[in-house]
Parts: structure tokens; C-alpha cells; sequence
């Protein structure tokens, strides 16, 4: 499942959530309607809710103890092991990046998400 940011309704549909699919060079968004959504802003869905039983999806940020981090999917270097990973992973300010393997659900606290509220995030 993905979520995107709708190119029209968008004061009645601020997000979209269902199967992701490009057609005729459009990106849409499908659960029994169609929404033509901006690409950028599409984001998968993790699989499981953070401790407040919300949905983690790429592009989400999580804090904690007052550190902003971006919930990604992809390519990157655990700060950690040092070693080259794909997968899940959350990126602090400082492009430090920690791996993310399911364990740690209980303590990520999604407050928002970088296109709604890309200030917790820049440095």
C-alpha cells in the first residue's frame, strides 16, 4: 500500500492511501476511485504502526527525545555496523542513517511528514 498527495482535492483528499500504479505517464493512487497524485510525494507503507497505532510510511518524521528523523526506504550506510544496507531506515539532520528491522515499532513516534512539515527536518 502507498500514500500520495492528490494533484486536485486536495483540501478534501490531503492524503490518499491505496495501490500505486502509472498510466499514460500519469501517477494515481487507487482504492476504488482513481486520484491522480503528485509522484514525489508518494511514500510506501511500512507495514506496521508506530506506539501511537499511526501508520509509518517513507517520508514520515519520527522524534525522539527532541531528534527529527525521516522514515526511507533504499540504499544507505548504517551509522552503526558501517556497512552498505538496503531496507528500511530512518535519516537524522546529520545524514546519519540507522537501520530500522521491525523491533524498534514501540518507540517510533510519527509527528509528521517531510512535505507537510519539512522545518522538523532541515538543517
Amino acid at each position: 500500500m502507498f500514500r500520495g498527495k492528490p494533484i486536485n482535492d486536495v483540501e478534501l483528499y490531503p492524503w490518499v492511501e491505496g495501490y500505486y500504479m502509472v498510466l499514460d505517464h500519469k501517477h494515481y493512487r487507487y482504492n476504488w476511485t482513481f486520484h491522480e497524485v503528485n509522484p514525489d510525494t508518494v511514500g510506501r507503507y511500512r507495514g506496521y504502526p508506530d506506539k501511537n497505532m499511526k501508520k509509518i510510511h517513507e517520508g514520515d518524521v519520527h522524534e525522539n527525545k527532541g531528534n527529527y528523523y525521516v522514515v526511507l526506504l533504499g540504499d544507505f550506510i548504517d551509522a552503526v555496523t558501517g556497512k552498505k544496507m538496503y531496507g528500511w531506515h530512518i535519516k537524522n539532520k546529520q545524514n546519519k542513517c540507522f537501520a530500522m528491522d521491525g523491533s524498534e515499532a514501540d518507540s517510533i513516534n510519527i509527528v509528521g511528514n517531510i512535505f507537510d512539515n519539512a522545518d522538523l527536518v532541515k538543517g
